[in-house]
């Protein structure tokens, strides 16, 4: 189709000679008529002398999650010029990931001087993320979020031979991020992370001012677990139909207990009085019923409600407990 636009000279409308050649993912033609008026043609702007595509290409396929080989691949099948490897990886490491650094450095600089400005303490929640599941993985990385503004305040990248072992990674990402976050003169009130056991006691020893507490999500999917875990016997096998109502129970003790943990305690193990169908009861300072509030006897007839003292109610006490 570009053959119709320069097949006429511009300057005398003669026919024109037209040749073609590329720079990566840029057309270049040259058209020469017979009285030699000489065009030349680029289908993309340059910025410092690059085709303004091959540095796009790879900014676009970062930033979307992609990678060399699939673009690669999509570009061979429509038979679209593409920029070749060493030119793919020598854009992205020399311009892309620094414009990428430089975005998140001052957005994460704004983030903090607003919590300070604010003159509030602030409230994180941190979790870990490894490259592979399990313990062979061989980079970590940590991930601080303010809670109240849901942007990130920090993350730290931690490679495995940089600690004793792969499961050690996320301590010591949580560490950094911390210590980071702290000489920049940001006061933290509270850390919310997973239930993993050497936060836990770094938390206690190193960090004793900040309020370390467990997040909601993470021990919803760990009693979930373990409840499903226990239903898969015959014994228990009625204890099924109660994981999702004890994991919602625990979202809305978290929602509801305004902050005070004797209150969140007293409303979490209500759950062992409501799943035999005992909605009133005399032993809680604070809570003392359910909140659900009086049931019909349809509803009660329909629910299929624990028997006190059965291996599945026991197997919910000790849940509970924990």
């Amino acid at each position: 189709m570009l053959d119709q636009l320069f097949i006429n000279c511009n300057t005398c409308g003669s026919l024109c000679e037209i040749e073609k050649s590329n720079t990566g993912s840029m057309v270049v033609i040259k058209a020469t008529c017979c009285n030699n008026h000489t065009f030349h043609w680029r289908s993309q702007p340059e910025i410092d002398n690059k085709p303004a595509g091959n540095i796009l290409i790879p900014a676009a396929t970062v930033i979307t999650g992609g990678s060399y080989e699939s673009m690669k691949q999509f570009s061979n099948a429509l038979n679209l010029n593409f920029v070749n490897k060493d030119q793919f990886y020598d854009v992205q490491d020399k311009i892309v990931f620094p414009v990428i650094n430089n975005a998140y450095e001052k957005q994460r600089k704004d983030v903090i001087e607003t919590i300070k400005k604010e003159n509030t303490a602030a409230n994180l929640c941190g979790d870990g993320r490894s490259d592979s599941p399990g313990h062979s993985a061989k980079y970590g990385t940590y991930t601080l979020m303010d809670e109240d503004s849901g942007k990130i305040i920090d993350f730290s990248l931690v490679q495995v031979s940089e600690v004793s072992s792969s499961n050690a990674m996320e301590n010591e990402g949580c560490q950094r991020s911390l210590n980071k976050v702290i000489d920049q003169n940001v006061h933290i009130r509270s850390l919310s992370t997973d239930r993993h056991t050497q936060i836990t006691s770094e938390m206690r020893k190193k960090y004793p001012s900040i309020i370390h507490q467990y997040e909601v999500w993470h021990l919803s999917k760990w009693i979930k677990k373990k409840l499903g875990k226990k239903a898969k016997t015959k014994i228990n096998e009625s204890l099924l139909k109660w994981i999702q109502p004890v994991s919602n129970h625990l979202w809305w003790c978290s929602q509801t207990c305004g902050g005070v943990a004797e209150v969140l305690h007293e409303k979490w193990v209500s759950i062992l009085n409501h799943v035999v169908n005992k909605h009133r009861w005399k032993n809680g300072k604070r809570f003392r019923m359910c909140g659900h509030g009086h049931l019909s006897r349809r509803m009660e007839r329909k629910t299929k409600w624990l028997e006190d003292g059965s291996a599945a109610y026991g197997s919910t006490r000790r849940g509970g407990s924990q």
